[in-house]
């Protein structure tokens, strides 16, 4: 009971003095933080500086913040590399100090002189809102990488001693500073672009578009552009960067063959006056992987990499949209026609259900259904002809297959809209093929082809028997030598021919019963399946009474099976037909069963 009490009194100790350091002691900065704070040598924020001058032997540049970006302002007006500053301006903050040396210890004569101060090494001024701050460097000391330093405390002040390295990495010059992004845009503000490429004596354009939410191709060929290739090409012309900084006087342009440019690569954005153009020129004449470039609206030369410009080119010229339908959604396709010499089809979404309205009336697959969709909206050309409306040649007068779509709302239009598509000759493992929207004949892989249906029960429902399992009453099961009954009887199952039934079976069974499904579908009975001498016989009693007939193995593996009564034959699961024709024994009773056999 001591030890308790003196644990007891030890953990409210802990406790008030944990409490006392959390309340008394918070926000406090820790003697580390302190002593940094101290030797801080400008107590200011980066994020105030709004106006910075950076002078070194032979170079000034001058920036200001506008409109929260900062900006080169002289010696030429450019764009400032954002993170370059941003760290240059955090390094300024936490700019330490070694050692200061007071006005009193400063040794008489010209000594500012002889430490460097009137030939700095560096100078930089900047500005906040409230007041203008400066740093002038002068020479190494002698003993240490240390250089000295004075602000503008006037000619009282103390003098500093400061990291070299520091002072070096603060020695920014306008190559430094100025930004090497190419083009400055917003991906979603772009509504039109292109490529002007200059081939001998003639160009060639290529112009995109946007209309509403898709992209259309304006030169060499009204047509799609294709919206995902659209958005990589953005992606790659923003990662465009400046090698290096050739010239910024705009003079001689034809020195690196940008009076008459071998690319125009431009784009507009909605809410900008002018286009942003890159002009490509020449190679360097030291190095062919690299290419002088300026953009239209200055008079700054530099270069960039080839390799990426000769990517961007290429992609840009393969924008065309090779999807032999416009873009599509599942949710807008409402009824499709397949029309060929031997077969018409319709089929019609009901809700979420597909139902067929020719030959096999009733539910479809919709699986089948969704699966074509799917390989409709993929459905990308190998190659698009370009000889207009004609299409004489390609067997497209006369097509092999006629599909048609209805879609709701249109690909065009805000009501429904009915598009065909018709499917011409074979050539080398292609199938030409044509919408009824557009002038082009496009070339697609033939094995299309496999995903429309060959006849009429292709698509149809695979459920062979749907009912309540509380609906049957009872089911017998004749199979070779064999025959037994399983009667429902209040909840019960009773049997006739089996001993010691399985309850767990059975009602695996009458599930399988009510719920019967098809592997396939096979078409009309023939011989070979022998279903009209059944190797196994199912009658189930329900409302209405339904005979299943099983008949031989097929080659797949599974078992041919007919709904009496119906034309189409079905192929149903090996393992389905085990458990429907096998005893519904217990294992108890199987296990009892084996000796009296074998006596």
């Amino acid at each position: 009971m001591k030890n308790f009490r003196s644990t007891l009194i030890l953990s409210i100790i802990v406790a008030l003095l944990t409490g006392y350091i959390y309340f008394f002691d918070k926000g406090k900065k820790s003697t580390e933080e302190r002593q940094r704070t101290e030797n801080e040598l400008f107590h200011i924020e980066a994020g105030e500086i709004n106006w910075l001058q950076i002078k070194s032997p032979g170079e000034s540049v001058t920036l200001e913040k506008k409109e929260n970006q900062w900006k080169i302002i002289s010696p030429i007006h450019a764009d400032a590399d954002e993170r370059t500053i941003d760290r240059y301006l955090i390094d300024l903050q936490y700019l330490e100090v070694r050692r200061k040396i007071p006005q009193n210890e400063i040794p008489s004569g010209d000594i500012l002189k002889q430490w460097g101060f009137s030939n700095p090494s560096l100078e930089i001024y900047f500005k906040t809102s409230k007041e203008t701050h400066s740093l002038i460097v002068g020479r190494k000391t002698a003993v240490s990488e240390l250089v000295y330093a004075k602000t503008s405390t006037g000619s009282n002040g103390p003098i500093y001693l400061i990291s070299s390295s520091m002072a070096e990495s603060l020695k920014k010059g306008l190559d430094d500073l100025r930004s090497r992004v190419v083009f400055h845009f917003n991906q979603f503000s772009i509504d039109k672009c292109g490529i002007r490429q200059l081939n001998g004596p003639s160009f060639s354009d290529y112009i995109v578009l946007k209309k509403g939410k898709q992209w259309e191709l304006q030169k060499p060929v009204m047509a799609r552009a294709d919206g995902s290739k659209l958005e990589d090409w953005f992606n790659e012309l923003h990662s465009l960067h400046i090698d290096k900084f050739i010239a910024d006087d705009g003079s001689n342009l034809n020195q690196y063959g940008l009076d008459s440019p071998r690319y125009q690569i431009w784009i507009n954005q909605s809410d900008k006056k002018e286009e942003e153009k890159l002009l490509v020129g020449n190679s360097l004449p030291s190095d062919t992987k690299e290419l002088y470039a300026k953009m239209a609206s200055s008079n700054s030369v530099f270069t960039i990499q080839a390799d990426a410009v000769n990517k961007i080119v290429q992609n840009f010229s393969d924008i065309r949209d090779k999807h032999v339908f416009p873009t599509f959604s599942e949710e807008q396709v409402e009824k499709i026609w397949f029309r060929n010499k031997d077969l018409k089809l319709v089929y019609v979404k009901k809700g979420s259900d597909w139902q067929s309205e020719e030959t096999e009336k009733g539910l479809a697959n919709k699986n089948k259904v969704n699966e074509f969709i799917e390989a409709l909206r993929n459905l990308e050309a190998k190659d698009i002809k370009q000889e207009q409306m004609e299409v004489k040649g390609y067997g497209l007068e006369n097509p092999q297959e006629d599909i048609e779509i209805e879609f709701n709302p249109g690909l065009t239009t805000d009501k429904s809209q009915r598009v065909e598509l018709y499917l011409g000759k074979d050539e080398n493992g292609l199938i030409y093929a044509k919408n009824s929207i557009e002038p082009f004949v496009y070339a697609i892989k033939d094995s299309f082809i496999k995903t429309l249906p060959k006849d009429p029960w292709d698509w149809k429902d695979l459920s062979i028997i749907q009912l309540d399992p509380q609906e049957i009453s009872q089911w017998d099961v004749i199979s070779g030598n064999q025959s037994f009954t399983v009667q429902r009887k209040e909840g019960k199952f009773i049997a006739t021919g089996i001993s010691g039934l399985d309850e767990e079976k059975a009602k695996d069974c009458l599930e399988l019963l009510a719920h019967l499904k098809a592997v396939r579908w096979i078409g009309p009975p023939s011989q070979g399946m022998e279903l009209s001498k059944p190797q196994a016989k199912i009658t189930i009693h329900a409302k209405k009474n339904y005979v299943v007939l099983i008949g031989v193995a097929s080659p797949t593996g599974g078992r041919y099976a007919l709904l009496e009564g119906t034309p189409i034959a079905f192929e149903l699961e090996d393992s389905v037909y085990k458990r429907l024709v096998e005893p519904l024994h217990t294992k108890t009773t199987v296990q009892q069963a084996m000796p009296q056999a074998a006596k």
